[in-house]
């Protein structure tokens, strides 16, 4: 059973980055692949297609992590995370400016 004796047992130095990680977890749950999946099975088919959209889902997430690995593996972890952030700080200007010109 969990108890506290798990984070007396790890020390004080540990409780502020576990906590970090169980939150980050939670936060996942919340607006992760796994809500958008939840999504795109309730609404995307019926219920008769149920099993046929999650294999469709299970296809499309073995394909994207084998090609996440092949990158990860060529360019390297740096390079992804400073591309991934110079998108992430881009997008939200761009849409802002699309939405004022149009």
């Amino acid at each position: 059973m969990f108890g506290w004796s798990i984070l007396e047992s790890v020390g004080a130095v540990w409780l502020c980055p576990f906590l970090f990680v169980i939150m980050m977890q939670v936060f996942q749950q919340f607006i992760g692949i796994n809500t958008i999946m939840f999504l795109f099975q309730t609404v995307g088919f019926k219920n008769d297609a149920s099993l046929l959209s999650s294999v469709i889902i299970g296809l499309v997430n073995v394909l994207s992590t084998s090609v996440s690995i092949y990158a990860v593996d060529k360019v390297g972890r740096r390079k992804l995370l400073l591309l991934s952030l110079c998108q992430n700080v881009h997008q939200p200007g761009d849409n802002c400016r699309n939405q004022v010109l149009n």
